[in-house]
């Protein structure tokens, strides 16, 4: 063998189905109990076939592993795979491939490509092994439901075999060979990589070299560095530094927000201004990035899923050979250009690219992370999770399901005289929840000690009786039974996941019933995706207390937790809090006075651009009412409840005008992730401690916390609450010269507990009851 050559490791069925994949994209139904049903069929058959050949003495062996090694041209290529049958008897071999399918049999009249082309390549691999001139190939199809069968039997020679073998190899040749030229650029630019800027920021270094070792030991990182720090270079720069030294082969950048993925954006462009070659893929929803009005898979109906499969490679090549910088704007580009779907060529180009920056769903969400990229067996992936205090809500909700009685007694009247199989299925279902539904009789919810035992027995009938009905042809309502398919699918799947860190309770509305699995505590739910990555960096400027988000983000032995302080001048930002303000709910109407008066002092201390966070909408509105028509305000910007991209850059852009006051929410849009520098803001006031609305879901987290931890009123409130107004806090001071104020209006933060909370940063501080005192302070301030 060349040592010189390149080393590139496959499998047959990832190569095969690369290089022959073919024709439309489609919304057909696929269920997710098919590789189940594929493996028992798989089994049944290998049975027979082993009873039938040991009758003929011949040796049937069933799930082959095999592997070799090929030298093709500076490459040295490690091919694995397992054949579902091999037959052989003295130089006799024959191939089997089995393959399940929902299809009638008279239907299927010759073998699909790929199912040969697969063959083909173990039948090769085989022959070489065992020196044969030629060997059978057998293709079975087998019907699910019916178990009938259809064989397709051919012989090929080795020489023959041989030839579609190299001929397959060099269609994926030049994707190999252009993906490692790029790595070997890649990593050399890397080697000569140096920090972009000439000194490090107080406690930078330390932060990089403790990304460096953590990603060298594979451990987690829980990190909390403030604003200023420069989180996104000091995560960035050694997890790149890694891919160099070869301890992953790809970075996984997160983030919640939309605004984090244009920081991760222009920090690469900095590097790259370093000469850094390196391929960034930005993940966009298929939503967003569908060229369509609605994303609507349907060949028949979209021009770019006819066919996308015949020009896909063909797309991915002309990406990856012209472009490093792969965003929206040039999948878009390129996907117009080969007549392609957008979406499902950027996930096909996370192959080749080095850096991804996508939403969090991509990686925690069952129903849509990319497992071909996070399994045991390919652990190669760098993550970085930014702004990581919103992993623990949106944790909750991609590890929580729940499902309605509505929806299954609406779908039994649809179908009822459609599949009548069916319509007993979802009855008994239906029935399940009304004898679930007396337990609410008294209170408006019900909590379970454990999931129904019933409700899950049918579910899983009801889930099998969908399948077999979306299986079919020319369906009626198919819409209507997919939509519940997905959600039981998604309810059974969370079942398979819940443990003591989970409640299942009822809510009941009328005749409405719903039934939920709620996640309390998602950090056994998340050990797993950290599990199936080399290393994981958790980071945020609000990461307090540590010991809340390492407890519900999966902290394990082992694993390191990091805390810096603010690198900014103290002397340029003043902490104020008036402590004679209650907005508490029952005191808040009482209050609204003190707490404008409060406001507007601070506005006319020092004109300027100001954000006023308040703990809820109504709040907003009832404070906005009394500024406007009692102080008479005409230059205060209020947030909406929902706000498209355009009206969120429309109020932003507005801050680059003076004397602007925003009215905004507490943990909205407008309370992180955004950078007004300078001028453009000198001052945030935060009315209230920003604790969640009190819920029935926020009393659960309440009650799990208070009788496992003792604590529960603040994992469910408190400490929520204190994330949100320390962010909201961080919009003032961007970089080392902006000077602002951070005014603080509610009794509780003088409180022993809050002072307790405030990062160091927030200190020291002035603590005033009169509203003149405000001006006196802000006044003196900005002398």
């Amino acid at each position: 063998m060349n040592k010189d050559c390149i080393d590139a490791k496959l499998s047959v069925r990832s190569l095969v189905e690369f290089v022959y994949r073919y024709g439309d994209l489609n919304n057909e139904f696929v269920s997710s109990n098919s590789a189940i049903e594929g493996t028992k069929i798989h089994k049944t058959v290998q049975k027979e076939y082993e009873q039938e050949h040991k009758e003929k003495n011949e040796v049937f062996s069933k799930e082959v592993p095999i592997k070799d090694t090929f030298n093709y041209k500076n490459l040295n290529i490690y091919l694995e795979g397992r054949i579902d049958g091999v037959i052989s008897k003295d130089n006799y071999g024959e191939i089997l491939e089995i393959k399940s399918t929902s299809r009638d049999m008279l239907s299927i009249e010759a073998y699909n490509e790929l199912h040969i082309a697969q063959a083909k390549i173990y039948g090769y691999m085989y022959s070489k092994l065992y020196n044969l001139k030629d060997i059978l190939i057998r293709i079975i199809y087998v019907n699910r439901d019916t178990l009938q069968s259809k064989d397709f039997v051919e012989s090929f020679s080795i020489d023959s075999l041989y030839d579609f073998f190299y001929s397959t190899i060099e269609k994926y040749y030049k994707f190999l060979i252009l993906d490692y030229n790029f790595k070997k650029l890649r990593d050399s630019s890397i080697k000569d990589l140096t920090f972009p800027f000439k000194e490090y920021r107080p406690h930078q270094r330390e932060l990089s070299v403790t990304v460096y070792k953590t990603i060298q030991h594979n451990k987690k990182l829980f990190l909390e560095a403030p604003t200023g720090i420069g989180k996104t270079i000091s995560t960035l720069f050694p997890s790149i530094k890694a891919l160099g030294e070869k301890l992953g082969n790809r970075i996984f950048y997160l983030t919640a927000k939309g605004s984090t993925k244009d920081i991760a954006e222009k920090t690469i462009t900095l590097l790259r201004e370093q000469n850094l070659k390196i391929k960034t893929l930005t993940l966009t929803a298929k939503e967003k990035i569908c060229f369509q009005e609605t994303a609507n898979c349907d060949p028949n109906l979209c021009k770019f899923a006819k066919g996308h499969y015949d020009r896909a490679n063909k797309a991915i090549l002309d990406i990856i050979t012209n472009e490093e910088n792969i965003n929206k704007d040039i999948v878009c580009q390129y996907a117009n250009k080969h007549n392609v779907c957008p979406f499902e060529i950027s996930l096909d180009l996370i192959s080749y690219c080095d850096l991804i920056i996508c939403d969090y769903n991509y990686v925690f969400d069952m129903k849509v992370s990319l497992k071909t990229y996070f399994n045991e067996k390919k652990n190669e992936n760098i993550i970085l999770v930014d702004e990581a205090h919103n992993l623990v809500e949106r944790a909750r909700d991609m590890y929580s399901s729940s499902l309605l009685k509505s929806e299954f007694l609406n779908l039994k009247k649809l179908i009822k005289n459609e599949d009548y199989s069916l319509y007993k299925k979802l009855d008994k279902v239906n029935n399940v929840m009304i004898e679930i539904r007396k337990y609410n009789e008294e209170t408006n919810f019900y909590i379970f000690e454990k999931v129904p035992p019933d409700l899950i027995k049918y579910l899983g009938i009801v889930f099998d009786g969908m399948a077999i009905y979306l299986a079919k042809d020319n369906i009626k309502f198919k819409d209507n039974v997919l939509d519940l398919y997905f959600k039981v699918n998604d309810f059974l799947k969370i079942y398979d996941i819940f443990d003591e860190n989970y409640i299942c309770y009822s809510e009941r509305a009328g005749s409405e019933l719903n039934i939920n699995l709620f996640c309390i505590n998602p950090s056994s739910a998340l050990k797993t995706p950290f599990k199936n990555a080399i290393s994981t960096i958790l980071f945020s400027a609000t990461l307090s207390p540590m010991n809340y988000y390492k407890e519900l983000l999966s902290f394990e032995d082992g694993d390191y937790n990091m805390t810096l302080p603010s690198p900014f001048n103290i002397n340029n930002r003043e902490v104020i809090i008036a402590n004679d303000v209650s907005t508490k709910y029952a005191k808040r109407q009482s209050n609204y006075n003190r707490a404008c008066t409060y406001i507007d002092n601070v506005l006319n201390s020092k004109k300027g651009n100001y954000m006023v966070f308040f703990p809820s909408y109504q709040y907003m509105k009832d404070i906005y009412k009394i500024m406007t028509e009692e102080f008479s305000y005409t230059n205060i910007l209020l947030q909406e409840s929902s706000m498209t991209e355009n009206a969120r850059l429309e109020f932003l852009n507005k801050f680059n005008e003076n004397n602007v006051v925003g009215f905004c929410v507490l943990g909205g849009v407008f309370a992180e992730g955004i950078d007004l520098k300078g001028d453009k803001l000198i001052g945030s006031i935060i009315v209230g401690v920003g604790l969640p609305k009190i819920s029935l879901r926020q009393n659960l987290i309440k009650n799990h916390f208070d009788n496992t931890k003792g604590v529960g009123f603040h994992y469910a409130y408190t400490f929520p609450g204190i994330n949100k107004v320390i962010q909201a806090a961080g919009r003032v001071i961007r970089n080392d010269t902006d000077k602002g104020i951070i005014f603080l209006i509610d009794e509780r933060f003088s409180t022993e507990l809050y002072q307790s909370l405030f990062p160091k940063h927030f200190f020291p501080q002035k603590i005033i009851n009169n509203p003149s005192s405000a001006k006196n302070i802000i006044k003196n301030f900005f002398i």
